[in-house]
């Protein structure tokens, strides 16, 4: 690690050296530049647009007028670019002088599909989303708001090949697929830095609220020559807002779960500020949330646990020159969930208890240089995350206290016999006599003459509190060179080095020993990108040395884009991935069926899981008249080598123990289709569907105590879809509907099952809904037969609509009121286990229930 310091101190160094002769560029030069931004149909003055020179840190937006003024420019020939989104990106050359004032004014043309995105996850440098060498998609802020979505988890699903899942009943812990694969397939970033750790990777996507979120990239297929291990199935990359003006605003929402029994309130805050010189600039954001907890069928058990939590952070940035910048971002985020019954009594108390409470702390620190000629570009950067946990994850047919009370009754009991027993066999004993021998003889018994499993059970209780410490930091360097011209086109090369540590340490009475794991990975990564407007061809490759794998492991990348007209992008991507052979974020959730705990562990022999990914796809963009239409098709192929399965038998202190083992391997395979048609700013409709199986090479079985066995991966739908339109009546006036479609799938049900191979009954009903026609027989296997079984779920739909009304305050202060329905069918589960002996793990449905929400935000 120390080398790959010194090296990083010594690319930044050199190259700002390298740039110390053009230092005069930098003082007072009294070039300065002003003008107005017109919308090119309305003729109306735009505000908040971003004005910046192309290869400089300079910039501004748009006053509430619409016009900007940037002043003491360096002098010289340079890009003039203005961009928001909405709006098609113009650039314009421009050529500055000492002493001069420029008027540059501008008409932008909308652009309501977001055809000139800036994206950064397609090769780690800024480029526009229809020229990246690979298919990005990119889920902005206004999704977020038009969705209601109040976290990233929430906004997630609207996107093709992309699906998110709720696993647990009790706490709730959900994960996203890319493309049929798993959560531990994707790798999500925070600005481009991959310091999502393992331990968050459970509950975190529930922790990053949607108000400090600029924009979400999702890349679909491997990136793991960018971004390293786990980047299979695709990558998440969150980029956070940056004070691009003056402004603040606040909100609340109020949610109804199921109707008006069940509430969660959300409370966000937005607030930046800039300094006239827009050198300096800093947002802060915040949110609070609180929610019930929710209990569908009134057994007393939650299927959505009870939520406290608070995010507070901000990002700032500083500009020392117009060719260098220091970007500083941070977050703490808190949270406590609870779910199981009795939520208000100690968890070891309860029946059924899954408890968590989290502390997040991450950040980092990015500088950034450009060359005064705009081709050299260097990056030093370094990220870190630490997460603190308390838990709580503990069940049992009985309650402690029953136990003791029990404890108590046993005891009487048992005095009661002794004593008439030993009197007939020393009748010549007084009472008092007596007594004193019964006092002696049951003085020394335990908690009140608790047998053998009854302490045993007692202890196993109140072992279930858990501590897990996870700290994750990351540092490297990234240079880009743009080279006018290699071999036959022009050309950028990125070359840069990276260093991750992740240590993880827990300690829980429940596991038969503390987990310590120390991973550390030392990278280096190289490539080359020929672009031009009609082509784009990338080759590239990343080296990693994980500890805990023997040899490096090289991924190579290659891209390839044409256009062969310029609205329509053809594309080819190949790459190879890994995963390593280390603790992921499923292996610190435990699972409780029947109040039985479930660990994951993995198994000694457990060696790194290779991937090969293709795809290809078609973008076509068209514009007529007032219409923009935006259709991609695309065709994703990954092959997986030592695929990570796993098996389970039963834990030698009890309870049960899943195993992760390498399998033959695995495929996934299918396509994704999106359509996007705008009018103007009036009607907006975008919407996706996938089609993908996701299949074993040989036939699996998910517990060794269902005999149904299947090449079909669980939990992994073929057909799944989602669609957001908005129609904006008015300026002031929106409607937006939503909906996310879910095909069959295959998941497995412990059925909570007494010793006589029936149903148990809780309350005279029957603790678990069996539907015949969904069981999936194996050898042996009947419709009664219960136990371990695989079921086929139904398909399920939600849809959900939204209404907005802008009131129009002092100056240019702004009151929205909006109010919706979401899941409106309520296609919710409808056949949860009831009682103690519930596997809370059977759950496959929509994420919440018919909700109802109302919410306001003041914003200026």
């Amino acid at each position: 690690m120390k080398k790959l310091t010194v090296l990083i101190i010594c690319l930044c160094y050199a190259f700002a050296s390298a740039m110390a002769g053009d230092e005069k560029t930098l003082n007072k030069s009294d070039a300065n530049m002003i003008g107005h931004v017109l919308d090119k149909d309305t003729k109306e003055h735009l505000a908040y647009i971003t004005v910046a020179l192309k290869g400089t840190t300079v910039g501004t937006v748009t006053d509430a007028t619409g016009h900007y003024y940037l002043k003491n420019l360096p002098e010289g020939d340079f890009t003039l670019e203005v961009s928001s989104v909405g709006y098609k990106t113009v650039s314009r050359k421009v050529h500055l002088k000492r002493g001069k004032t420029l008027e540059e004014d501008f008409e932008l043309e909308q652009d309501a599909i977001a055809l000139d995105a800036v994206v950064v996850s397609a090769n780690r440098n800024e480029t526009k989303r229809k020229l990246a060498p690979t298919l990005v998609n990119v889920l902005d802020a206004k999704l977020f708001e038009r969705t209601e979505s109040t976290d990233l988890a929430q906004g997630l699903k609207f996107q093709p090949g992309v699906r998110v899942e709720t696993n647990c009943q009790n706490c709730g812990f959900s994960q996203v697929r890319i493309n049929g694969l798993d959560g531990p397939y994707s790798q999500i970033l925070i600005d481009s830095r991959p310091v999502f750790s393992a331990l968050a990777g459970i509950y975190g996507l529930e922790q990053i609220p949607a108000n400090m979120i600029e924009r979400v990239e999702v890349m679909r297929g491997g990136g793991s020559a960018l971004f390293g291990s786990s980047a299979i199935a695709g990558t998440i990359n969150i980029i956070t807002k940056e004070p691009m003006s003056n402004s603040a605003s606040l909100s609340h929402q109020i949610r109804g779960l199921g109707g008006l029994g069940t509430f969660e309130n959300t409370t966000n805050f937005n607030g930046s500020i800039l300094m006239d010189n827009n050198k300096v600039g800093v947002t802060l954001f915040g949110q609070t949330r609180h929610r019930s907890g929710y209990d569908r069928d009134k057994d007393g058990y939650t299927e959505m646990p009870m939520l406290d939590g608070r995010t507070l952070g901000f990002r700032a940035f500083i500009k020392p020159s117009n060719y260098s910048k220091v970007t500083a971002e941070y977050h703490n985020t808190h949270e406590f969930r609870r779910g199981g019954d009795l939520l208000h009594n100690e968890p070891h108390n309860a029946h059924i208890t899954e408890q968590l409470e989290h502390t997040n702390n991450l950040g980092s620190l990015n500088y950034t240089l450009f060359s005064p000629n705009g081709k050299h570009h260097l990056n030093a950067y370094a990220s870190f995350m630490k997460v603190s946990r308390k838990s709580y994850y503990g069940g049992d047919e009985k309650l402690a206290s029953d136990i003791l009370t029990k404890g108590q009754e046993n005891l009487d009991a048992k005095k009661d016999a002794f004593a008439e027993q030993f009197k007939k066999d020393h009748p010549e004993l007084s009472e008092e006599e007596l007594g004193a021998k019964v006092d002696n003889e049951f003085g020394q018994l335990p908690f009140g003459g608790l047998d053998n499993s009854e302490m045993e059970t007692l202890v196993k209780r109140m072992a279930s509190y858990g501590r897990t410490e996870g700290m994750t930091y990351m540092m490297g360097a990234q240079y880009s060179y743009d080279i006018d011209k290699l071999l036959f086109m022009p050309s950028q090369l990125t070359l840069g080095v990276e260093y991750t540590h992740d240590k993880l340490d827990d300690i829980s009475g429940y596991r038969p020993a503390p987990i310590s794991q120390k991973v550390h990975v030392q990278s280096a990564f190289l490539q080359n990108e020929w672009k031009n407007e009609w082509w784009s061809i990338l080759v590239g490759a990343r080296v990693d040395k994980h500890a805990l794998v023997k040899h490096a492991i090289i991924s190579p990348r290659a891209n390839l884009r044409f256009n062969p007209v310029k609205e329509l992008s053809l594309r080819v991507s190949y790459s190879k991935g890994f995963r390593a052979p280390q603790l992921y974020d499923e292996d610190l959730h435990v699972d409780n069926a029947g109040g039985e705990l479930i660990l994951s562990e993995n198994s000694s022999s457990l060696k790194e899981e290779t991937s090969h990914s293709l795809s290809a796809s078609a973008d076509w963009y068209h514009r007529f008249g007032a219409w923009q239409l935006n259709l991609m098709v695309e065709g994703f192929y990954t092959q997986l080598k030592d695929a990570f399965s796993s098996t389970q038998q039963d834990a030698p202190g009890g309870g049960k123990v899943k195993i992760r083992i390498n399998s033959d391997g695995a495929k996934v395979y299918g396509g994704n289709l999106e359509a996007r048609i705008a009018y103007l700013n009036y009607v907006q409709l975008q919407t996706g569907l996938t089609v993908q199986k996701s299949l074993w090479d040989k036939e699996q079985q998910w517990d060794d105590g269902d005999a149904f066995a299947t090449r079909r991966m669980y939990r992994t739908p073929d057909v799944y879809a989602y669609f957001v339109g908005t129609a904006n009546f008015t300026k002031k006036f929106a409607l937006t509907v939503s909906g996310n479609y879910t095909g069959k799938m295959l998941v497995g049900h412990l059925i909570p099952t007494d010793e006589d191979g029936k149903v148990e009954m809780f309350y005279n009903q029957p603790a678990a809904i069996i539907h015949t026609e969904r069981l999936q027989n194996g050898p042996g296997q009947t419709v009664s037969t219960y136990g371990a079984r695989t079921f086929k779920t139904p398909g399920f739909f939600e849809l959900g609509c939204k209404l907005s009304y802008d009131f129009s305050l002092y100056k240019m202060a702004t009151l929205q009121v909006s109010a919706g329905v979401q899941n409106i069918f309520n296609a919710y589960q409808k056949d949860f286990d009831r009682g103690p002996l519930r596997d809370s793990a059977y759950i496959y449905g929509p994420g919440a229930p018919r909700c109802y929400f109302a919410g306001m935000k003041i914003s200026y």
